[in-house]
């Protein structure tokens, strides 16, 4: 059984008690959901399980009602969502009511935190080659001061590859190019800092990324998997949604509607 690996689709109620259980027993669990990239017109949160018309699970009385009876049934099976709502509930009188954003939150955090749980977004990050630092790292970097000449004294083998660009290795036709190159990593220019782009921060993690890649593509069936997860995700990426995204969150225009 610890060889299962189960695709669940979407992590409301069924979905996420249903990854949880299996998860707790040692199945893998692919769960796909498809916020914060999408959600419907009622939905506010980015979180898991949102109750959107009522905070109310109904009856809590276990002798008294069916209702009662199964949510017994799910504290001794280990329940996720009954866990979250024991936890976060409210008075109601005989019906079990939860803070409805605590519930979410910690429904959300459990299954993202499971070890046999991968919360699967766009083509997931194991079917993608990703390096580099990312957007808290880039602000703490600028923030706390970024030296590329520190980090090459560091790491000599880069040191020896930046130096080709001027110790006469390449030859650029004596258009300056490559020195300019050298100068807007090293020295920095009127408009910015040196490394900009903090291309020395991310080019080990880049070299070891397509070491990945390379031994990746000796298992062919695994990494055509991985190709056919990414163009089938790609719609994401598309012009049309980038604009419609840039129209309403930063530009804050209306849509026509004509």
């Amino acid at each position: 059984m610890n060889n299962a690996r189960v695709k669940i689709i979407g992590a409301g109620l069924a979905g996420a008690d249903a990854a949880y259980f299996l998860a707790e027993r040692g199945v893998k669990v692919e769960l796909w959901e498809q916020k914060p990239e999408k959600r419907s017109p009622a939905h506010h949160s980015s979180d898991f399980c949102e109750l959107v018309c009522s905070n109310s699970l109904k009856s809590d009385d276990a002798f008294g009602n069916a209702c009662g009876l199964l949510k017994e049934e799910m504290r001794t099976l280990g329940s996720l969502v009954i866990a979250a709502a024991d936890r976060t509930k409210v008075p109601a009188g005989g019906a079990l009511a939860v803070d409805r954003d605590q519930f979410s939150r910690i429904v959300t955090e459990t299954l993202k935190k499971h070890p046999n749980i991968e919360i699967v977004e766009k083509a997931g990050e194991k079917n993608n080659y990703i390096f580099g630092a990312r957007v808290e790292e880039i602000e703490r970097l600028r923030a706390g001061g970024y030296d590329p000449a520190a980090y090459l004294k560091d790491h000599p083998e880069w040191e020896k590859i930046a130096e080709t660009l001027v110790d006469g290795t390449y030859s650029d036709g004596g258009t300056g190019i490559f020195r300019e190159l050298y100068d807007s990593l090293l020295v920095g220019a009127s408009w910015h800092k040196p490394d900009h782009y903090f291309i020395f921060r991310d080019i080990e993690e880049y070299y070891q990324a397509i070491l990945r890649a390379n031994a990746d593509y000796a298992h062919r069936e695994r990494f055509a998997e991985k190709q056919l997860k990414n163009v089938s995700n790609s719609a994401y990426f598309s012009s049309d949604r980038s604009v419609l995204e840039y129209a309403d969150k930063i530009w804050h225009i209306q849509k026509d509607e004509r």
